[in-house]
C-alpha cells in the first residue's frame, strides 16, 4: 500500500539501466541503485511516521509473468514520483526511454504544473542529450542531486555509504522527496474538500480487498499445514480474504470438487511450496488445476504466485512466475505488495 494510496499504486517509481557486470555477475550500478533506494526508505519511515506506507518500484518487484512493457507502463502510470538514476546508459536505454515517456504522458493528463522528476546524478553524464522531459522552461536541465565527485565514473557511497558527501546528498534528496508527496497529498484533499457530499471522497480507503470476489486460494501440502495456517490468519489480519480448506471447507462437501471450485473462482492462487510440497500427490493436482486457470487469464493480470516458504527448488512448471521468498525478512511485505497490485480494481 503507498502513502498516497489509493490514488497510487506506488510514490515512487525508480528507473535506472544497468552497467556492464562485475566479477559478481552483478551490475555495480544496479546494486549501488538498489542500495540508495532502501536507505531513502527507511531514512524517510525513520523521520516521519506519516510514511510507513511508502511505496517504491524497483526492478526488483519485476514480475516475469507478465509481459515487460505491460507491466511497467501500468506500474509508471500508477506512480506519483519519478526518481531516475541518471548516467551514460540511461541515456542510451530504450527502456528507460519508455518509462520517461509514460511518466510524462501521465503528468500531461494529471495537468500538473510541476513534473514530479528527481534526477540523481549517480556518475558523470554529459548534459547536451538529455530529453526536453527533463529540462526547465528556459531549455536548462535542473540541478538534481549529486551523488558523484565529477570525476571519477563511481558514485558517492560505492565503497562506504556513510561518507559525508553521500549523507549530505542523501538528506537533501529525502527532504524533496518528503515536501512533493506532502504537495501532493494536500493537492488530494483539498480536491475532496471540494467535492459534493453526495460524491465519494478522492482519498476513501480502497475498495475491500477481503470480499469474496478477491479470494486468495492458498495450495499447500499438508506437511506444511501449521506454517500455511499461520499465513493465513496474517492474511486476515491484514485484510486480505484467504481461502484454506481447513478452514473454509463445509463438513459433508466433496473435498476435490470443492478445491476445484475454490481455484476457478479465486482472485489470486499462492502456491506454498517447500522440500516437501514437490513429492505430494493432492498438492500437484492443485497445482495443474491452477495453471489450466492461469492460462486462461487475461494478458498482464498476476493470478499465480509462487511463495516459497524455506529455501527450496522452484518446479520448472513454475519458474516462469516470480516467486516470494516468505523466509526472508521482507518476503512478507513483498507479498502484501503484489496481492494488493493484483486485486487493485
Amino acid at each position: 500500500m503507498a502513502y498516497l494510496a489509493p490514488h497510487y499504486a506506488y510514490d515512487i517509481f525508480v528507473s535506472y539501466a544497468t552497467t556492464h557486470s562485475d566479477r559478481s555477475g552483478e551490475s555495480p550500478l544496479a546494486t549501488w541503485t538498489h542500495a540508495l533506494v532502501r536507505n531513502l526508505v527507511h531514512s524517510i519511515r525513520d523521520l516521519d511516521p506519516r510514511f510507513d506506507d511508502l511505496n517504491v518500484w524497483l526492478d526488483e518487484h519485476y514480475d516475469p509473468t507478465v509481459g515487460l512493457t505491460s507491466e511497467l507502463k501500468n506500474s509508471v502510470s500508477k506512480s506519483a514520483l519519478l526518481l531516475i538514476i541518471m548516467s551514460p546508459s540511461y541515456l542510451r536505454s530504450d527502456w528507460c526511454g519508455r518509462e520517461r515517456d509514460w511518466f510524462a504522458a501521465e503528468v500531461h493528463a494529471r495537468q500538473q504544473d510541476q513534473r514530479p522528476v528527481f534526477i540523481i546524478k549517480a556518475v558523470p553524464t554529459s548534459e547536451q542529450k538529455w530529453p526536453s522531459f527533463l529540462r526547465d522552461d528556459s531549455g536548462e536541465p535542473p540541478v538534481g542531486f549529486r551523488f558523484h565527485d565529477g570525476q571519477l565514473p563511481l558514485p558517492y557511497g560505492r565503497g562506504d555509504p556513510q561518507s559525508l558527501d553521500y549523507r549530505q546528498e542523501l538528506i537533501a534528496l529525502r527532504t524533496e522527496v518528503i515536501r512533493s508527496l506532502s504537495e501532493i497529498d494536500r493537492s488530494l484533499r483539498e480536491i475532496d474538500s471540494r467535492m459534493p457530499p453526495s460524491l465519494p471522497p478522492a482519498r476513501q480507503q480502497p475498495p475491500s480487498i477481503g470480499d469474496p470476489g478477491s479470494r486468495v486460494f492458498l495450495c499447500h501440502a499438508s506437511e506444511d499445514k501449521p506454517a500455511v495456517k499461520e499465513l493465513y490468519q496474517r492474511l486476515k489480519s491484514s485484510g486480505f480474504s484467504p481461502w484454506l480448506d481447513e478452514e473454509d471447507l463445509v463438513a459433508g462437501q466433496n473435498w476435490a470438487l470443492e478445491i476445484r471450485k475454490a481455484i476457478s473462482a479465486a482472485r489470486v492462487v499462492l502456491v506454498c511450496l517447500s522440500a516437501r510440497s514437490e513429492k505430494r500427490g493432492h498438492v500437484q493436482k492443485e497445482i495443474v488445476h491452477a495453471l489450466d486457470v492461469a492460462d486462461q487469464q487475461p494478458e498482464g493480470r498476476i493470478f499465480l504466485i509462487p511463495v516459497l516458504m524455506e529455501p527450496c527448488p522452484i518446479p520448472d512448471r513454475l519458474d516462469r512466475w516470480h516467486a516470494v521468498d516468505l523466509f526472508k525478512e521482507n518476503g512478507y511485505r513483498k507479498l502484501e505488495d503484489a496481492l494488493r497490485l493484483a486485486l487493485s480494481p
